[in-house]
C-alpha cells in the first residue's frame, strides 16, 4: 500500500524544466467568473452593479461571505454547462499564452469554481489547478517540480506565487473607474489624499459643521433638524463635486500650471463617461431634495443657493485664471454657509460672521496667495496660523463683553484650528527635515 502510494506521488509530481502559470478572472479573461454566474443562473445584474462594488469595497468579507453562500445554490451542471466566452477573453493575455505555449507548459490557476476552471482547461488546451486565495505557490509545488516559473495574474493576493517565479507580468488595474460613480468618493479620492487628507477633511467640513449646527439649531427637533442638515449638506458638496469633476477634466487642460490630480487612465475615464459621472450625482440630488421637502425642511433661500452654486461653478470654470478668485470667493462661501441656511442662521448675524472668516474667507485669501502670487506650502501653514490667533484676539475684544455662550463656542473652534494648523506645521516641518537628513 505504501509503495503504491508513493508511485502514485511521483507519477503526478511532474518535472518540467519551465512551466507558465496563468490566473483566470480578470487575467485571461476580463470579467469575474463567480459574479457572471450568479447574474446568469439569479437572472439578474445585482452582482456586478454599482451597489455590488460598493460592498464588496467597504464590506469585503461580508460581501464574500454573501457570495460564497448564493455560490452553493446553484447546481454544479448549471456551472458546468456555463459559456466561459461570456467572460470576455482578454485576448492580448491569450496571445501571451500562446507565446510561452512553445516553450512552456501552461497551467491554469484559479479559486474560481472548479467547473468553470475544468472548462477553461479544454477551451485553452492546458492543465488546471484549483487553489485557495494565498495557496497558489504551495499547490503549484505539490503538483510539479520546475527549473523556470513564469507567472501572470491581476491579483495581489497571489503574491506567493509572484515571489517564487523566475519572472512574471503583474496585471496592475487602477479600481477607480466604478467608484468615480458615487458621489463624494471622487473629492476624497483627489483632493483628500492619505490619512492627513482624511483629517483635514474631518476637521475642515465635518467638524465645523457639528459646531455650528450646536450653535444655529432651535432646541426643538434637534434630530430632525440635523437630518435635515446633513442632507443640505451633501447636496451642497455634490453639486460642488461636479464642478470639482468639470474643473479636472476639460477647464484643468486650459490653464498655464494646472494641478494634475487625475492620472492619464482615470482622465480618459472620466472624459468618456462624464455624463454618467454627472447623472449619477443629478439623480441623488433629486432624492435628497425629496427626502429635504418631506421633512418640512426645504425653505427657497436655500434652493437659490444651491442655483447659485452651480451657476458659479460654470462662470469658474469657463472664466480666465487671473479673476477665478471672485468666482473662487462666493463658491467657497456659499459651500459652507448655504446649510446652516436651513436654520435661518441670518439672524444670528454675530455667529456668521465668526463662520464666515474662520473659513471661506481664511479660502479665498489662501487661494489669491497660492494662484496669483505662487506661495508655497511653508508661507500658506505659517500665515493660517497667524490668521487664526489674529482672528481668535479680534473676536475675544469684539465680543468679550457679550458673555454669550454661542460665542465661546466659536471662539473655541477657532483656537482648536489655530492648534491643527501649528501642529500641521509641526509635522511637515520635522518631515522636510527627515527628508533632507535622508539626503
Amino acid at each position: 500500500m505504501f509503495m503504491e502510494c508513493y508511485v502514485v506521488g511521483l507519477i503526478k509530481m511532474q518535472k518540467i524544466e519551465n512551466v507558465s502559470v496563468f490566473d483566470l478572472d480578470g487575467t485571461l479573461w476580463k470579467k469575474n467568473s463567480h459574479l457572471e454566474v450568479l447574474n446568469c443562473y439569479f437572472c439578474t445584474h445585482f452582482y456586478t452593479s454599482l451597489i455590488a462594488r460598493f460592498l464588496s469595497r467597504f464590506f469585503p468579507v461580508l460581501w464574500q461571505n454573501k457570495i460564497d453562500k448564493k455560490l452553493k445554490e446553484i447546481p454544479e451542471n448549471f456551472i458546468s454547462m456555463f459559456d466561459i466566452k461570456k467572460l470576455d477573453i482578454n485576448r492580448d493575455i491569450l496571445n501571451l499564452l500562446e507565446e510561452k505555449r512553445k516553450k512552456s507548459k501552461i497551467v491554469l490557476m484559479s479559486n474560481a469554481p472548479k467547473e468553470i476552471v475544468k472548462n477553461a482547461g479544454k477551451y485553452f488546451n492546458a492543465e488546471t489547478l484549483c487553489s485557495g486565495i494565498g495557496e497558489k505557490a504551495s499547490v503549484l509545488k505539490k503538483n510539479y517540480v520546475f527549473d523556470n516559473l513564469f507567472v501572470c495574474t491581476d491579483n495581489k493576493s497571489d503574491s506567493d506565487l509572484l515571489e517564487i517565479a523566475d519572472e512574471s507580468l503583474f496585471i496592475n488595474k487602477k479600481k477607480m473607474k466604478s467608484v468615480f460613480y458615487v458621489p463624494m468618493i471622487y473629492s476624497l479620492k483627489t483632493r483628500y489624499k492619505g490619512v492627513l487628507g482624511l483629517v483635514s477633511f474631518f476637521i475642515t467640513s465635518i467638524l465645523p459643521l457639528v459646531t455650528y449646527f450646536y450653535v444655529f439649531n432651535i432646541e426643538e427637533n434637534i434630530v430632525k433638524n440635523f437630518i435635515s442638515l446633513c442632507i443640505s449638506y451633501l447636496i451642497i458638496n455634490i453639486i460642488y463635486e461636479i464642478g470639482y469633476i468639470i474643473n479636472d477634466v476639460y477647464s484643468a487642460g486650459m490653464e498655464k500650471n494646472p494641478t494634475a490630480r487625475l492620472q492619464e487612465n482615470e482622465l480618459k475615464f472620466c472624459r468618456t463617461n462624464i455624463l454618467r459621472i454627472i447623472n449619477a450625482r443629478l439623480i441623488v440630488i433629486t432624492l435628497l431634495v425629496i427626502i429635504l421637502v418631506s421633512l418640512e425642511n426645504f425653505p427657497s433661500l436655500f434652493s437659490i443657493s444651491c442655483l447659485l452654486l452651480s451657476v458659479f461653478y460654470l462662470f469658474h470654470n469657463s472664466i480666465s485664471e487671473k479673476y477665478r478668485f471672485v468666482s473662487n470667493f462666493v463658491l467657497v462661501t456659499l459651500r459652507f454657509m448655504s446649510p446652516f441656511l436651513l436654520f435661518c442662521a441670518y439672524q444670528k448675524w454675530n455667529i456668521l460672521l465668526i463662520l464666515f472668516l474662520s473659513l471661506p474667507m481664511l479660502k479665498t485669501i489662501t487661494y489669491i496667495l497660492k494662484k496669483s502670487f505662487h506661495k508655497k506650502e511653508f508661507f500658506l501653514d505659517r500665515f493660517q496660523i497667524i490668521y487664526y490667533l489674529v482672528l481668535f484676539v479680534f473676536i475675544f475684544v469684539i465680543f468679550y463683553k457679550t458673555a454669550d455662550k454661542n460665542i465661546m463656542i466659536c471662539e473655541s473652534f477657532i483656537l482648536f484650528l489655530f492648534l491643527y494648523r501649528f501642529c500641521i506645521k509641526i509635522y511637515r516641518t520635522m518631515k522636510n527635515r527627515t527628508k533632507k537628513q535622508e539626503i
